[in-house]
């Protein structure tokens, strides 16, 4: 309500083909609504990983191919799927991939700068696959 002042936001859980021509990737009819966050508070990161492990779970079933029929392919047509990018704000994309809040001391999803450096507008250390996954298993086994 704008003229109450109130404000109100959701989130939305969208999947795209990104084997589709750029020019209609993003558009509503070849969109999979997987989710939506409902408002007032943001849900945070033990929900938005429980909410998300049945469709990622899903996702990486798909990366082993299998056969579909259909009316064309009544044997069965070989399809896959891959897990992709992650398109979201910053508060989003960090909870969603597990990351710490823009907030945080070592904020950065990209390196391991500190938040008391960032004056010297320098990078740190780039993070690996190994030390992400390493600190995700932490937080995980925590």
């Amino acid at each position: 309500n704008k003229l109450a002042g109130k404000q109100v936001s959701l989130g939305v859980m969208a999947l795209t083909c990104l084997n589709l021509h750029p020019s209609i990737r993003y558009k509503p009819q070849y969109t999979f609504l997987a989710g939506i966050i409902p408002a007032p508070n943001q849900p945070d990161m033990v929900t938005i990983s429980n909410v998300l492990r049945p469709i990622v779970d899903e996702l990486l079933n798909l990366e082993k191919s299998i056969k579909v029929k259909t009316f064309c392919f009544p044997e069965g047509c070989s399809v896959s799927a891959k897990l992709g990018a992650l398109i979201g704000d910053v508060v989003a994309t960090h909870k969603v991939a597990g990351f710490s809040s823009h907030s945080a001391s070592r904020f950065c999803s990209w390196c391991d700068v500190l938040n008391t450096n960032i004056g010297q507008m320098q990078m740190g250390r780039a993070r690996t696959r190994a030390t992400t996954l390493a600190a995700a298993r932490r937080w995980g086994d925590a």
